[in-house]
């Protein structure tokens, strides 16, 4: 599987928004195709520009628009990929290794962040909480525990440990974001199946 690069994205992002990281957003799309990519284009648009807006009224000029289609085409490809690959070949958007661990872990924390928020979004509930009786198996208790990696303070990372510790959350985060995808696209293929229209995959071309 190749990833979007990193770098080139982050770039975009920064036009919209310097404070927010590109790893946050990979979740955030993640969250709202989590139940499978029959989301429309414009739903994925205004959800990216929603959150780098953080509640301000914004009005993207031309250029700005610009940004955000190429941002959204990038990110809905790489989150379709959860719902075709293999548990072991999906991997989140995170800032690359040779960056420090305590950015790299801040990277964590921001997509889980981002995931719980499109998670929200996706199942339809008020405020990004999910009722327990809403989802199937234990998901209610992985986006807790995901809700809990959202709030790892990176700059506390430290000691002989601090790699390892790091490694096992990146594997429960892929676990657990396949899991939910795997879980909830299940659940939205019944609905789809009884209503007779499966979903649509938005298309890079759509974002044109």
């Amino acid at each position: 599987m190749s990833l979007p690069d990193y770098k080139e994205l982050q770039e975009l992002v920064s036009q919209l928004n310097k404070d927010v990281q590109l790893a946050e957003l990979d979740g955030l799309v993640a969250g709202l195709l989590v139940k499978g990519p029959g989301v429309p284009v414009r739903k994925l648009m205004q959800s990216l520009m929603d959150y780098l807006a953080d509640g301000e009224q914004r009005q993207l000029d031309a250029l700005q628009q610009g940004f955000l289609v190429k941002l959204v085409a990038g990110l809905a490809e790489h989150a379709q990929e959860l719902h075709a690959l293999d548990e072991m070949e999906w991997v989140p958007l995170l800032p690359s290794e040779e960056a420090s661990l305590g950015i790299q872990l801040g990277g964590l924390a921001g997509w889980c962040a981002g995931f719980i928020h499109g998670c929200g979004i996706a199942l339809g509930t008020d405020g990004g909480s999910v009722r327990d009786n809403d989802l199937p198996g234990n998901i209610h208790e992985m986006l807790a525990d995901l809700a809990e990696i959202s709030r790892v303070d990176a700059e506390e990372v430290s000691g002989n440990d601090a790699e390892s510790d790091f490694v096992e959350l990146l594997e429960y985060v892929r676990t657990a974001a396949f899991t939910c995808a795997l879980e909830l696209g299940r659940d939205e293929s019944k609905d789809s199946a009884s209503d007779g229209a499966p979903p649509m995959a938005p298309a890079s071309d759509q974002l044109q």
